[in-house]
């Protein structure tokens, strides 16, 4: 049989098996809604490689929403929301080639991801390249079981592994909201069977709002694989009770002959949060700690760590070639502000650093190095920044309702937004779904049929709420 296409508009699939199954079609679905059994039965089911493009859909209380267990798709999905799906929301596992000319699409923007189990989990089993993109959804918990976990798997937000791929293999994750999460928001394993050559591999996690996550927000293992990007997002209270970083952990595997790749950290806001570590970047399969080689143009630079909780130190780094320049520390409840793990025959460049203090015998109390202990490295931080302020007088210090993080540079409060942090901001009630306006800092307006606070759940107060016999999909349908 070809390639067939097909449009669903407007239909209600209720099963206690699965609601639609694709296989080797191009399907659209819009304002479909699809509610399946939540302990065995699946919203949509994909077979044989094709594209689906789902718009403005409700899948809800099913075990998968979206399930595919062994051939590669494009799947692009838009405005819908996914709650209350027992397992994963999107679960696509690639483990069949056959005659594959596309690589395996996974596009998400401005999705609700509420109450699921996972909310997206990806396995890239086989070579083909792979493409996952999440703009400007959110994924939040209000009642999941912290303690459950599935195949080994800790519940996370949005899990990705790839134990093969083709050379062409990009993460993007973008202005996404996180929060209330009872395991890592986002989990990226890039830990290859095999080893790639020529291979083009980036990770680019960026201005993502992690909140109240309660274990580390943001695991990305084998770093050393792809160029790795974490610009510009907002830690903010965030939980680590065990052992482990609250915010950010990299890990490498041991230093080789191939060459090095970029990883940037930048430009991001560390506040309230709590853990052994804020950061840690790690080298693993290693006896003992040893440097990882990174590119000259890696960097940790420009972040701003200030009011964590850090039983250890704010950031523990094996990593000398990684330079850190610009950054602002300020956490006087942490033992250190930078604790380091490399040998100690190597140096960190870690100059031009605000370190909670102004002089330089006060900084050496900040920083756990080879002064503390023989056997790791040493840190150079002399010339460091002796004020912890930057200018913003040309975006008005930002308004009243933000940071100052760097020259020109503000980093808004909750529900602010803007240069100057003078615009409200939605952003953690989903932008009012595009069903509303912003008045206020995250405060909606909702339109006629759709409730507050996030505008996201119709109303069928005028069909007296589906007399309590079914799913209100849309206001009063």
């Amino acid at each position: 049989m070809g390639f067939l296409e097909a449009e669903l508009n407007d239909v209600d699939v209720h099963s206690s098996r699965y609601g639609v199954m694709v296989s080797n079609a191009t399907v659209n679905f819009n304002d479909c809604t699809f509610s399946c059994s939540p302990s065995s039965g699946s919203g949509i089911i994909l077979a044989s490689p094709s594209t689906i493009a789902l718009t403005r859909c409700l899948i809800v209380g099913n075990n998968y929403g979206i399930i595919s267990n062994s051939a590669h798709h494009t799947l692009n999905v838009t405005d819908c929301t996914f709650r209350k799906n027992s397992a994963s929301a999107i679960h696509l596992s690639h483990s069949y080639i056959g005659a594959v000319t596309s690589p395996a699409t996974l596009l998400l923007h401005r999705n609700l991801f509420s109450d699921n189990l996972r909310a997206v989990h990806v396995e890239q089993n086989v070579a083909i390249h792979v493409h996952v993109e999440a703009v400007d959804n959110v994924v939040e918990s209000a009642s999941v079981n912290a303690d459950v976990q599935q195949n080994g798997i800790p519940v996370s937000g949005v899990y990705v592994n790839l134990a093969a791929a083709g050379n062409q293999a990009r993460i993007t994750l973008q202005r996404n909201s996180f929060r209330n999460l009872p395991h890592s928001a986002v989990s990226i394993s890039r830990c290859y069977r095999f080893p790639l050559l020529q291979a083009n591999q980036s990770t680019a996690v960026i201005g993502n709002n992690f909140t109240s996550i309660s274990q580390t927000a943001v695991v990305i293992q084998c770093a050393e694989t792809a160029t790795t990007l974490i610009q510009s997002n907002t830690f903010l209270q965030n939980e680590m009770n065990a052992a482990g970083p609250s915010c950010l952990n990299i890990s490498s595997r041991e230093a080789d002959s191939r060459s090095s790749v970029e990883l940037r950290i930048d430009h991001n806001d560390f506040r309230e949060n709590s853990g052994t570590y804020i950061a840690s970047l790690t080298s693993e399969h290693s006896s003992s700690p040893r440097d990882v080689v990174v590119s000259n143009l890696s960097e940790f630079v420009s972040n701003t760590l200030v009011d964590n909780t850090a039983r250890d130190s704010t950031v523990y780094s094996e990593y000398s070639g990684l330079p850190m320049h610009f950054n602002t520390f300020s956490n006087q409840r942490a033992r250190f502000e930078l604790r380091v793990g490399f040998p100690s025959d190597q140096a960190a460049n870690c100059t031009f650093n605000w370190w909670g203090v102004g002089t330089a015998d006060g900084i050496a109390t900040r920083i756990f190095d080879r002064s503390d202990m023989a056997s790791v490295g040493s840190v150079v931080y002399v010339p460091f920044l002796n004020y912890s302020q930057f200018d913003c007088d040309e975006l008005s210090d930002c308004s009243g309702h933000g940071s100052c993080v760097y020259d020109d540079t503000c980093v808004c409060d909750v529900g602010w937004s803007g240069v100057d942090c003078s615009s409200y901001s939605c952003l953690d009630v989903y932008d009012c779904s595009n069903h509303g306006q912003c008045v206020g800092p995250n405060l909606c307006r909702c339109d006629s049929g759709w409730l507050p606070p996030d505008c996201s759940r119709a109303s069928c107060a005028l069909q007296t709420n589906c007399s309590s016999r079914g799913v209100c999909s849309l206001p009063n349908v």
